[in-house]
């Protein structure tokens, strides 16, 4: 039997190593790219159809008449304004971190109680920090009979103290002082005055005995200079009913 050349239409002409294959190993060749080539499509489909499904399920969901309703649910965070914020309620005292905590309802006010010894006098000690608060050490605690002097910051350079807003307070406000083991004292304001530096009553502030009284002093009036002091002190007074 003469050997001829055999044409082969399903195979690679530019395969490297074809001439030295034989006629059986290059069907053989011929065989496994004609499956690989099925595989291939068979593959194609399937991850198209996928795609397509998912499209689809994306687009129902996104049209779904239940739309409406979860963005009516879930609103995008927004920024209070400052107005709002006093208008709520203030946090619970963290009172792990200091043992007195005072609040102040209507301002919003929950600050940590510090203590130092504050001099019965014009003279006006405030915490560096503007969200603290000091209590004058030598004099009574707050709950106990007589006039418990706690003082607060103005912001000194911002006007945004804790205490820069005490002139906001009406006759009547509440002013708690909180304890550390959850006990709290509880005082109604019944007037609120500035006074000139050189003008203090200071008995009436620091020295009344017939009761139970909290007064918290602050800056008020005007600044001499940036680094100065201010030229009044505001005196909130509270007692306990």
């Amino acid at each position: 039997m003469s050997k001829h050349k055999v044409e082969y239409k399903h195979y690679d002409k530019d395969h490297p190593y074809l001439s030295t294959l034989s006629i059986k190993k290059r069907a053989n060749y011929a065989r496994t790219q004609k499956i690989a080539l099925r595989i291939v499509v068979v593959l194609f489909f399937v991850l198209a159809e996928g795609l397509l499904m998912w499209a689809a399920a994306d687009s129902s969901i996104s049209y779904s008449p239940l739309q409406k309703e979860a963005s009516a649910i879930v609103r995008p965070l927004t920024k209070l304004s400052k107005a709002e914020v006093k208008l709520s309620n203030p946090p619970p005292p963290l009172l792990y971190l200091a043992d007195m905590y005072l609040v102040i309802p209507r301002l919003s006010i929950n600050v940590p109680i510090g203590n130092i010894a504050l001099a019965a006098d014009a003279g006006l000690l405030v915490p560096a920090s503007p969200n603290q608060a000091l209590w004058r050490n030598d004099g009574p605690k707050p709950g106990d009979p007589g006039s418990a002097i706690i003082a607060g910051p103005y912001g000194e350079s911002t006007g945004d103290g804790a205490f820069s807003s005490n002139d906001k307070l009406v006759v009547g406000d509440s002013i708690e002082v909180i304890y550390k083991d959850g006990n709290r004292t509880v005082y109604k304001v019944y007037q609120i005055t500035a006074y000139k530096v050189t003008e203090l009553p200071l008995k009436d502030i620091f020295d009344k005995s017939d009761g139970k009284y909290l007064n918290l002093l602050t800056n008020a009036g005007t600044r001499s200079g940036p680094a100065g002091s201010y030229d009044q002190r505001l005196v909130v007074y509270a007692r306990q009913d």
